[in-house]
């Protein structure tokens, strides 16, 4: 007699159990032994990007070709975290979040990332030898390190990925409208948009931020912005004329190799390839109320991953409520000293 198939509540236990078996071995110890505390990217009215002139921003950078969309795979239904303790601590504090976004994400897999687990992930991703690998493990500065791991982990995955100070404040399955969704590969959201959030000297007239990111595998963006980030940390270690576990960079020399600068270059670059005549210009997606879908990507309004602070609330008021989540901005990563020498 042949064999049977298993009746469909068993096929669903055993999908459910493999499932929750992958996810725990993703997991990194609760008290990582060598883990240091993760990054919350710049925001408006803090350290300065550039001295550059407001009235002279960066040029957008043009195309040489406008290849289609991504048409990829969707979003996939999973949720990253990143999470280095400083001084190897682990307090209610810092996680506390953590419930919330479970809560907002049901049938979502929530995979917390920390030292061990990143460089597990970067061994499977990329192999023991590769050099995504052996820097990832070279690095101590946590921003850096937590930076450099978000990037490939969407590269290879897809998700959405969140700082662990940031709390959902929608489910994550309305964050993008049922109609926009199968169309959407790539979501993100500005941090300064000098329509609406005053600052001196900006470098772009819209930055986009990194502490939130949602992607498809494969894309384009997250693909380029892993190498970008790659490059950047190895650009450090040259300007300082040693190897990369000694790099000791500032707080605006990690935002520029890694961070907000380097990410908003990429998105950019990306947008104009998809739609070089609809984004000749910063206006076309300033000052949003309301998502906007260019190409493959999904431009949400400023305020979508932000709560606005009591003194900011009056810059926000023309541009609706598209709150999906707020960001708490503890802003740790600021705080690591580097171990001595």
């Amino acid at each position: 007699m042949g064999l049977q198939p298993l009746p469909r509540p068993w096929i669903g236990l055993a999908l459910i159990s493999l499932a929750l078996i992958w996810l725990i071995r993703l997991l990194p110890p609760s008290h990582n032994r060598h883990a240091i505390d993760g990054v919350v990217p710049l925001m408006p009215n803090d350290v300065k990007l550039t001295d550059k002139p407001a009235e002279t921003p960066v040029p957008l950078t043009s195309p040489s070709r406008a290849p289609p969309a991504y048409d990829g795979p969707p979003i996939p239904r999973k949720i990253w975290h990143i999470f280095f303790p400083l001084n190897d601590v682990v307090t209610d504090k810092n996680v506390k979040f953590v419930a919330d976004w479970i809560k907002s994400a049901p049938g979502y897999t929530y995979t917390l990332l920390g030292a061990e687990g990143g460089s597990a992930l970067m061994a499977a991703y990329y192999g023991p030898e590769s050099e995504q690998f052996v820097l990832f493990n070279q690095l101590k500065n946590p921003a850096l390190k937590s930076d450099l791991l978000r990037y490939h982990v969407l590269a290879a995955e897809g998700g959405y990925y969140a700082d662990v100070d940031t709390r959902p404040l929608l489910p994550i399955q309305d964050w993008i409208d049922s109609s926009l969704r199968p169309k959407v590969r790539l979501v993100c959201a500005p941090e300064f948009d000098v329509g609406i959030t005053p600052e001196e000297n900006p470098l772009y007239n819209i930055r986009f931020g990194q502490w939130v990111i949602a992607g498809a595998p494969g894309h384009p963006v997250l693909q380029r912005m892993a190498r970008r980030a790659l490059d950047g940390v190895r650009d450090l270690a040259t300007a300082a004329g040693t190897t990369l576990d000694r790099v000791r960079p500032n707080n605006i020399q990690v935002l520029n190799a890694t961070g907000p600068l380097p990410w908003t270059e990429v998105i950019w670059d990306y947008l104009r390839e998809v739609d070089p005549t609809l984004l000749t210009d910063y206006s076309s997606i300033s000052q949003l109320s309301e998502p906007r879908l260019v190409g493959d990507v999904l431009v949400m309004p400023i305020v979508s991953f932000r709560a606005p602070t009591k003194e900011e609330a009056p810059w926000f008021e023309e541009h609706g409520d598209h709150r999906v989540l707020e960001h708490h901005m503890q802003g740790t990563w600021r705080f690591w000293k580097p171990p001595p020498e």
